[in-house]
């Protein structure tokens, strides 16, 4: 599913516009809220051709809890897409991808409710 709109979100900041895939290379998907609890995670993989397929992360994997992290090896187009339940205005939710230790993106969104975060990398 790729992500259309996001509801009571607010606040972006890419660290590397750029978002070029490395082949071979491992990824680290990390999710982190305050004051909330992440709810659900998925990723699209080569959102653009009939080939893509969605990994659904297990909701005992990420559900209730207020940080999540795994490692990928990605090798096509890809978007990362992170659902939590926020409690206050000045909730948070971040989504990094960090390559070699290395912070690539970073996506961030403020609010109460249904927050949703989503990195994508070409």
């Amino acid at each position: 599913m790729i992500l259309m709109a996001i509801l009571g979100s607010c606040g972006k900041d890419n660290i590397n516009d750029s978002g070029q895939l490395s082949a071979g290379k491992t990824y680290v998907v990390k999710a982190t809220v305050t004051n909330g609890v992440l709810t659900e995670a998925e990723i699209q993989t080569d959102m653009y051709s009939n080939d893509g397929k969605k990994i659904i992360i297990p909701q005992s994997e990420i559900n209730g809890k207020t940080n999540w992290s795994r490692e990928y090896s990605f090798k096509k187009t890809t978007y990362v897409s992170v659902w939590a339940e926020t409690n206050s205005d000045n909730s948070t939710l971040v989504l990094e991808l960090l390559k070699d230790g290395k912070l690539i993106k970073r996506d961030t969104k403020v609010g109460k409710g249904r927050l949703v975060g989503g990195i994508s990398i070409l």
